[in-house]
């Protein structure tokens, strides 16, 4: 009897147990002049490292050109608010070319590592 009170007690403190979602990593300036390499870095690798972006944009372009992965074709930008004293707000910008693969980025605000 003793066992199967200790038993229905554990089964409903686990229906009361809940996982938080787990957030990647703090973007900071130094994980993204670490990670992101011009000409190498892919999008799928981009997004594995820093999670999923606020916005993607898909450029349309009728201009032809000699070098066509040098024209920025996909833009995926990245907006944090990270409210600690002081807050800090980071902006990452990551141009992709043609093939997924990015050709330049652009990083704004403090991203400090704390």
């Amino acid at each position: 009897m003793k066992t199967a009170l200790t038993l229905a007690v554990a089964l409903a403190l686990t229906g009361c147990a809940t996982t938080e979602p787990t957030q990647p990593p703090r973007i900071t300036r130094q994980r993204v002049e670490q990670f992101i390499q011009k000409g190498k870095t892919t999008k799928a690798e981009v997004i594995a490292e820093f999670g999923q972006p606020g916005g993607t944009t898909v450029m349309s372009t009728s201009i032809p050109t000699m070098t066509p992965n040098a024209i920025p074709y996909e833009t995926i930008v990245y907006s944090k608010v990270y409210a600690v004293f002081p807050a800090d707000v980071i902006s990452l910008i990551v141009q992709l070319d043609r093939r997924g693969v990015v050709i330049g980025y652009i990083f704004s605000g403090q991203g400090l590592a704390l």
